[in-house]
């Protein structure tokens, strides 16, 4: 039996010291002449093309044109390639390198990303950590705006890496947002929150996830009862 761990990236993985908020804004100043253009946008557990959508919205009061998500995520990316060489706040979150260097020496799990980042912005936002040696695959915003199909995406990349069938209840989304949440119970998946990003425990309590810790030390001990569960079906 295959495990299909589908890690949310900003928040749960990594903090990048705010390096895609100032690309965002850098990226659409570039492209329309509006600053400081994500000052009323929340990111959080949101795809990039949404965010993008919601920022020409916003901004400049109208749907956005064809070809114009395409643009502003190559600026994107142009940027955030320099701001995450900006000092400051960056690493990997409390627990993540020891707990997936754990996953990945199991035999039973398969690793993946589930982000709404573009692919190449998620190699970036991991590459200072060392980290994207741990999720060779994924889902990601470059294949879907809609954040349920991203992790449908990961999904099915992962079963065609692992070559077995991996059954919906036995795909874990682990993320740190009520819209990590909804997006793996629209998926049909297991909802895993970590209170490790902007989302405090209290608000993620209220989604109902199948379980949900502090930050991701908590999570070996959250494997064991997943351990005993399993075995008692």
């Amino acid at each position: 039996m295959k495990r299909l761990f589908l890690f949310d990236l900003d928040g749960t993985l990594v903090s990048t010291g705010g390096a895609g908020l100032r690309a965002l804004s850098k990226a659409f100043f570039d492209l329309f002449g509006v600053a400081d253009a994500m000052e009323e946008i929340d990111p959080s557990g949101k795809t990039d093309p949404a965010i993008f959508r919601e920022l020409v919205r916003l901004n400049l009061h109208r749907d956005v044109e064809p070809g114009e998500i395409e643009k502003l995520g190559a600026l994107y990316l142009s940027h955030l390639e320099k701001e995450m060489t900006v000092p400051g706040g960056k690493g990997a979150l409390k627990g993540v390198r020891e707990f997936v260097a754990h996953l990945a020496a199991r035999p039973d799990a398969v690793l993946a990303l589930g982000t709404g980042n573009l692919e190449r912005g998620a190699r970036l936002k991991l590459a200072p950590h060392d980290l994207n040696e741990f999720f060779p695959i994924g889902g990601f915003g470059s294949d879907a705006e809609e954040r349920a199909d991203v992790l449908r995406f990961g999904h099915l990349r992962a079963e065609k890496t692992a070559g077995v069938s991996i059954s919906s209840d036995n795909v874990f989304v682990i993320g740190d947002t009520p819209l990590d949440v909804a997006a793996a119970r629209r998926a049909g998946f297991r909802a895993i929150a970590v209170a490790s990003g902007g989302s405090t425990i209290d608000a993620l309590s209220k989604t109902s996830p199948d379980h949900l810790m502090p930050d991701m030390t908590h999570a070996f001990a959250w494997m064991e009862k997943l351990e005993i569960s399993d075995s008692a079906r």
